[in-house]
């Protein structure tokens, strides 16, 4: 095969090859989801996630139900791993990891520290559009991670919480 053909076969193909996560997502999935047996470790496939969506939205009664599976419709993989009785995750990999995944372009949404709390919620964009969220929970006894891919526009969002605020959607409360 000449060398310009089968360069263009990978580039048609490399997208397919891409992990849905980071690389450092991946890393640090790895290493934490069986160190125990008591913590929980899920991967989801996008297209579980959009079957599972697809399902609940023909139960939906009420419209704020049908404003979140639509959203929810946009979610694509979702890795969760949680610890619940310990917390062996260290504090120098929880900000190697933060380091790693602003190196790979996300930005923090909300970090949020009080005594051995830390919270911190990222996104990584790409043309108007969140294409991933990682949300992390840390505590003493406690540690959760999820990340997702999605691919949620910014009008989107807005006009969830526009309607929200304007009491389309009931049951949310929105205090600007």
């Amino acid at each position: 095969m000449k060398p310009i053909y089968f360069s263009i076969a990978i580039l048609l193909f490399l997208p397919f090859l891409l992990p849905a996560q980071t690389v450092s997502i991946n890393e640090f999935y790895r290493k934490y989801k069986n160190v125990d047996e008591e913590n929980v470790h899920v991967t989801l496939p996008g297209w579980l996630v959009k079957l599972g969506v697809g399902i609940a939205k023909t139960q939906a009664d009420d419209q704020t139900e049908k404003q979140a599976l639509k959203m929810a419709k946009k979610v694509g993989k979702i890795r969760v791993l949680t610890f619940e009785e310990s917390n062996p995750v260290s504090s120098k990999d929880v900000d190697r990891l933060l380091r790693n995944v602003r190196r790979e372009n996300f930005e923090d949404l909300i970090m949020v520290k009080e005594e051995n709390t830390k919270v911190n919620i990222m996104m990584r964009e790409k043309k108007e559009m969140i294409k991933n969220l990682l949300i992390l929970v840390s505590e003493e006894d406690t540690f959760t991670m999820v990340s997702m891919k999605t691919k949620l526009k910014y009008e989107e969002i807005e006009e969830f919480i526009n309607e929200a605020a304007a009491g389309k959607i009931e049951n949310i409360e929105v205090k600007l």
